[in-house]
């Protein structure tokens, strides 16, 4: 596990068959099936950084019942100890119909990570449906646990060590060794890679059957817990709507003091979310039509006055330089009109910044150069673009070298995956790839490999691309149950006919929604794609902090052990972690030879031009192996 090699050692068993094994987070375990598995847990990771693994019972030739598992302390030096561990059950999915270019069959997926405790207040979980445990095991099936060791900001750097026991009904138990090393560096509270991750509140309150007026103080906690797990994950939700303020009918000025039932005041909420849960970003939150009707026309005076105080609070708080204009209601523009719409907005923006002095970034879900030459150019307006990977693709080997251009103009990069169609231009420089594998603009689907959630980090940090966005992340068509069917989006598009009817397993659905029936609470459960974000957020983290302390060099030489650019990376989760674990020891050591220092980390740094040498194509890098 994470990045030793050679073979594991003997798998513990209980007699029967029965076998328990230790795996690293990257691996998906089938149902039924063979897979390779170790003896012991081992792991590295810095401090504040949260570090999983699974532990599976394979049942093998009888059934077996999981009364439980238990993590224990872990004893590290000098009396320090580490413990907490969260423990999930793996809960199996079925893809009937696999999304388009999948390399993999219909089947059984885990994804689900149903908590053996109340995450709201840590007490057991009662019986449910889905309930974690305890959990009857049929012969030749496997049943994945996950677990998230978190180490503490405070703990000392050194070995750690304790033991994982499952324990079975009428089996006795298992007992695993867990060895844990602390690396002497810590990961800053708010992550180096920005997010903007869309979580409604209004779609919480159709999940849960909740009048937004009559069941406001439930509402309001409910999604608040939505966008904790977010958090949790280190990726921030695209409106966070009990931090955002109301504004005053007659002059507009913003009002921080607005209470939102069952939680508190506007302002709170700001704390809450910025100093308290660390999120990367803040969208100002208002729309096109709201607070007021014609924010660019005759409400622009109140319109100004609104974002300025909004500004001026947020900067009096030290949190402008997290906050920006959301993309919502600019999403996509693609036509004349959308371009002078954002134009528009971009106009009133600039004004602002100017009479301020403070940053008022606008993000829109463009690539710098237009798909029609007749849009215009939104150069000026726009100060954080977000082309989907595809887009990236075909800036870098059309050698257009716009986000190149961007990014020295002061401007940042961040990047969005969507569905799985590809470029007609990348088709023809594949032209006999009918499954996606490696080596393609990353897919966010359920049955496609689990390096596509973890490989953007990488390949950001090699781009000089700072920040992730998905346009949703609760989404399934009616009638879909996401606790059986992984098929929750279907995609029907006037401007693609031939796709209508297309399933994409997982698109825009990251999170489950958990009830007391079924899960034994009423809140958000977690998936395991979920997770594997979580884990690139951390990697990139590693790579910022090694360019802080001038070894970006060093960063990007392990980088391309695996990945050179958007189409130049293997599914190979073996390299990931021999990258990492070489930047970890490496920023260990650097700690007690620089104190490197996480507080430090620009989270809008990669772009000089040593750390954007990829985006103006990778035709002339060397291959996977070779040294630079």
């Amino acid at each position: 596990m994470g990045g030793d090699s050679g073979p594991p050692p003997p798998a513990p068993g209980a007699g029967g068959g029965l076998r328990v094994l230790a795996l690293d987070g990257m691996t998906r375990v089938p149902r039924r099936g063979g897979f390779q598995g170790a003896g012991e847990v081992r792991l590295y990771a810095a401090r504040n950084e949260t570090e999983p693994f699974q532990i599976v019972v394979a049942a093998g030739g009888r059934g077996v019942e999981v009364r439980d598992l238990v993590v224990s302390e872990l004893a590290g030096p000098a009396g320090a100890t580490i413990s907490g561990a969260v423990r999930y059950r793996e809960h199996y999915v079925t893809v009937s119909t696999p999304s388009p270019l999948s390399q993999y069959p219909p089947g059984e997926y885990p994804d689900a990570l149903i908590p053996f405790q109340d995450p709201a207040g840590g007490a057991p979980l009662g019986a449910a449906r889905y309930a974690a445990l305890p959990v009857r095991v049929a012969a030749g099936e496997n049943q994945p646990f996950w677990i998230d060791l978190h180490v503490p900001r405070q703990a000392p750097a050194g070995e750690y060590r304790g033991q994982v026991q499952v324990i079975f009904a009428d089996r006795g138990r298992v007992t695993l060794p867990l060895l844990l090393t602390v690396w002497d560096f810590t990961l800053p509270e708010v992550p180096a890679l920005g997010s903007d991750f869309v979580l409604n509140r209004s779609r919480v309150a159709e999940i849960y059957g909740l009048c937004g007026e009559r069941d406001a103080a439930r509402l309001n906690r409910l999604t608040r817990s939505y966008y904790d797990l977010l958090l949790d994950h280190l990726l921030a939700p695209a409106r966070l709507y009990d931090a955002a303020p109301s504004a005053d009918p007659e002059s507009g000025a913003p009002d921080f003091g607005v209470v939102y039932a069952g939680l508190g005041s506007a302002a709170q909420g700001l704390e809450y979310y910025l100093n308290r849960k660390h999120a990367s970003s803040y969208g100002y939150l208002f729309w096109d039509d709201s607070p007021f009707a014609d924010p660019l026309g005759r409400d622009r005076a109140r319109m100004k006055r609104f974002l300025s105080g909004y500004a001026r609070h947020l900067e009096r708080h030290g949190w402008s330089g997290r906050a920006h204009m959301p993309y919502g209601f600019l999403d996509e523009p693609s036509s004349r009109e959308a371009y002078a719409r954002v134009r528009a907005w971009g106009e009133l923006f600039n004004e602002l910044e100017e009479e301020l002095g403070i940053p008022l970034p606008m993000m829109v879900t463009e690539q710098p150069d237009p798909e029609q030459p007749e849009w215009g150019s939104l150069q000026g307006f726009v100060d954080i673009w977000v082309p989907e990977f595809n887009q990236i693709w075909r800036d870098q080997y059309r050698g257009a070298g716009s986000l190149r251009r961007q990014l020295e103009r002061g401007d940042r990069i961040w990047s969005y995956a969507a569905l799985a169609y590809l470029p007609a231009g990348w088709r023809l420089a594949h032209p006999f790839t009918t499954r996606l594998k490696e080596s393609h603009p990353p897919k966010w689907l359920l049955d496609f490999a689990p390096i596509n959630y973890r490989i953007p980090a990488w390949l950001n940090a090699l781009a000089g691309i700072s920040g992730l966005l998905y346009w949703d992340t609760l989404w399934w068509d009616e009638g879909v149950d996401v606790w059986q069917e992984g098929g929750n989006y279907r995609h029907e598009d006037p401007d693609y006919p031939e796709a209508s009817g297309t399933v994409f397993n997982g698109e825009g659905f990251l999170i489950y929604p958990g009830f007391r029936d079924r899960v034994g609470f009423d809140g958000p459960v977690p998936s395991m794609r979920l997770k594997w974000l979580r884990e690139a957020v951390e990697d990139y983290a590693y790579i910022q902090l090694l360019r802080e302390a001038g070894e970006w060099q060093f960063a990007r030489r392990r980088i391309h052990g695996f990945a050179r650019g958007v189409d130049d990376w293997r599914d190979d989760v073996a390299a990931l972690y021999r990258a990492r674990r070489a930047m970890g020891e490496r920023l260990s050591a650097l700690h007690g030879e620089q104190q490197v220092d996480a507080a430090l980390v620009s989270r809008f740094a990669l772009q000089d031009p040593v750390a954007v040498d990829l985006v103006a194509g990778a035709q002339d890098v060397a291959p996977f192996g070779e040294s630079d």
